[in-house]
């Protein structure tokens, strides 16, 4: 099959196989012609003694470049460095062209300069139909003018704009206000904003509210107010000078991957306590007792042993102690 200096000019040699067939002709001294054919399974050849599968090559070898060329005056392809998408682009393009091919055999009526041009607008226009009807239904879609204004352009008509009457009111907080549910990227998208202006929007707002309403809302809790809490959550769960199941002070800031006794310690809120600022009331004795003991705060073992702050025995130090079993059972059951 290789070229050699023994093989005569115009000379043929054929390999067959069930569905194939392998042709090596020799034009030129010490050069070959190597084909591989599924089409052809005899060793027929022309006058010439050149063999058929070479002729039917010579015949149909320009179609590839034809089809290149037409490919590039009509195109939908785009600059991509993504192999799938440059793979569907060629595919569209090849399917316009076989289709317009197909239809021009059977309508040879259809005869003018831009044929090819106008065909592939029809096509298009087909294709989109049914879609654009669809969101043509679509309230969101329709209240963009120009996206409504290219949707009637194809479809040639006027697209009446539907209007959206949600079945539930909306919901309103005490004051009346409607409620915003949702998150920064709708913000984004319903009011045509920046990412990163929305989101200095939506801080500096919150700034402003904790400013003006903190104390209004949220005060924080007087010597009485402590002493109150303490009394209620005594009668309640059993367990003195300790404050109610309830949000009164509240700091919000920290990363979820810090422990959450660190996190504690640089807070304004335990720095307040640790520094005595919080109006934290003074030790009372215990109910039935003369024992004296101060208001405390209840935390699990992340957090450390302070006079104002209670956590349970490790596991590790109990050693079957019952006092202890018991005391954790109750501050457990306090938290």
């Amino acid at each position: 099959m290789q070229p050699s200096k023994e093989r005569a000019i115009n000379s043929t040699n054929f390999a067959f196989r069930k569905d194939a067939t392998l042709c090596s002709y020799v034009p030129k001294k010490n050069k070959s012609v190597i084909l591989l054919s599924t089409m052809h399974m005899t060793d027929e050849q022309t006058v010439t003694a050149k063999p058929e599968i070479i002729k039917y090559y010579n015949q149909t070898k320009g179609g590839v470049d034809t089809m290149d060329k037409m490919l590039s005056e009509y195109t939908v392809k785009r600059r991509t460095n993504r192999w799938p998408l440059a793979f569907f682009y060629n595919m569209i393009d090849i399917a316009a062209l076989s289709a317009y091919i197909i239809y021009t055999e059977h309508n040879q009526r259809f005869n003018s300069t831009d044929r090819r041009r106008r065909f592939l607008k029809e096509l298009a226009n087909q294709l989109c139909m049914p879609a654009i009807e669809i969101r043509t239904s679509i309230p969101k879609v329709v209240g963009n003018h120009f996206t409504r204004s290219a949707m009637e352009m194809v479809l040639g008509r006027p697209i009446q704009q539907v209007i959206s009457i949600p079945n539930d009111l909306p919901t309103r907080d005490a004051s009346g206000r409607i409620q915003i549910v949702g998150s920064c990227q709708t913000i984004t998208f319903g009011f045509r904003l920046g990412h990163s202006t929305v989101h200095k929007i939506v801080k500096d707002v919150c700034e402003s509210i904790i400013d003006k309403l903190l104390l209004e809302v949220m005060p924080p809790p007087s010597v009485q107010d402590w002493e109150k809490i303490g009394d209620d959550f005594w009668n309640k769960w059993n367990f003195p000078n300790y404050a109610n199941c309830k949000f009164i002070a509240v700091d919000v800031g920290s990363y979820g991957k810090n422990s959450d006794g660190g996190i504690f310690t640089n807070l304004n809120f335990g720095k307040a306590l640790e520094m005595g600022k919080f109006n934290v009331p003074k030790g009372k004795n215990l109910p039935g007792t003369q024992c004296s003991a101060p208001h405390v705060i209840v935390g699990d073992e992340a957090f450390p042993l302070k006079t104002y702050l209670l956590r349970p025995y490790r596991s590790s130090t109990i050693n079957g102690d019952i006092e202890k079993q018991i005391f954790n059972y109750k501050l457990l059951r306090a938290r």
